[in-house]
């Protein structure tokens, strides 16, 4: 790596939008080995209510009071301060909209712990709306409407990844700030279920949202270890579509994957997600899941800026999709 581009990406504002691995044991260790400047962390589980929930969040806080490299994020400020300060900003997210059951009430309330992201479904059913692995394609629930309107009023980013077609197709009909993909990859470039359809990358662009660069490899290629080129073959698809400035991160460096997680614990995660019906086997073949070999693992995605640049990418396009787009996105959401 020239100086150059090793002082691109230090000198860049770099967020992960979708970060799990980073709540499990000490793992967010690697995102600080790895010169991020924030991580959307997910509380665990994803399945959970409120007893589960309030411990989840309670384990960030028992983290970032106890390691003074990490400071939590609850304003756009506190990212800039987090990269001056040299620090790990935590934003605390939810990926899927258990945790509020049918409580409208829950939302403040998770807002005033600090949530700032929820991803309205996890690839199945609930009160929200229908997931993107139910074949009825329900789409957006009354109480759905109700939850987006909520969380625009309360400044909580309406996150579409693992939602349904239908269902994120009417809720971006129904919010009033931009929308997010945080993770998701297009479905033109690798046919995954979990990929996205060209109408809704064009139309959450319309709306001023952005989509995370997802690096879980079964979403990536058909390659059971795939090359960080083909993941920027995503980044150029959406280019070509919608243009840079609605490209970010959102790795998805997970509980499960290859590298820092052993493989015992790996299959034994991915048995759960499949008994629970939380994964299908058509979409998540069995561990192991090796990330794109140049950045594997959170400590190596500073190699992610060359790899850009030898694709043909400026500085500045570079910039945007390490952090900027995304934060252009929470200046309009946050309050």
């Amino acid at each position: 790596m020239s100086i150059s581009e090793n002082q691109l990406y230090q000198d860049s504002i770099v967020i992960d939008t979708c970060a799990p691995l980073a709540s499990v044991k000490d793992h967010y260790k690697n995102f600080i080995n790895g010169k991020l400047t924030a991580i959307g962390a997910t509380i665990f589980p994803v399945t959970g209510y409120l007893p589960e929930t309030i411990k989840g969040i309670a384990q960030w806080y028992d983290r970032i009071n106890n390691d003074d490299r990490l400071m939590q994020v609850l304003t756009v400020e506190d990212i800039f301060a987090a990269k001056t300060k040299n620090k790990l900003g935590i934003i605390l997210c939810f990926q899927g909209t258990n945790h509020i059951q049918s409580d409208l009430n829950l939302l403040e309330v998770y807002y005033r712990l600090g949530i700032r992201q929820i991803l309205l479904c996890y690839n199945r059913r609930n009160a929200v709306g229908d997931g993107c692995e139910e074949p009825q394609n329900g789409g957006l629930s009354i109480f759905g409407e109700k939850v987006i309107k909520e969380m625009n009023r309360l400044g909580i980013v309406v996150d579409l990844a693992h939602t349904g077609y239908r269902t994120a197709m009417e809720a971006m009909e129904v919010s009033k700030a931009p929308c997010i993909f945080s993770h998701g990859n297009p479905y033109n470039v690798y046919p995954s279920p979990r990929n996205l359809k060209d109408e809704q990358i064009l139309k959450v662009a319309k709306m001023g949202g952005v989509i995370g660069l997802n690096g879980f490899p079964t979403f990536v290629s058909s390659s059971s270890v795939p090359r960080v080129n083909q993941l920027i073959d995503h980044v150029d698809y959406f280019v070509k579509l919608v243009g840079i400035d609605h490209i970010c991160l959102g790795l998805d460096y997970c509980e499960s994957m290859a590298g820092v997680i052993p493989d015992d614990v790996a299959m034994a995660e991915y048995n759960y997600r499949i008994e629970t019906g939380q994964w299908s086997p058509a979409t998540y073949p069995p561990p192991p899941y090796n990330y794109p070999k140049e950045i594997a693992i959170p400590d190596m995605l500073p190699n992610l800026a060359p790899a850009l640049k030898a694709r043909g990418y400026v500085d500045s396009d570079i910039r945007k999709i390490l952090g900027e787009n995304y934060i252009r996105v929470l200046k309009e959401v946050w309050r």
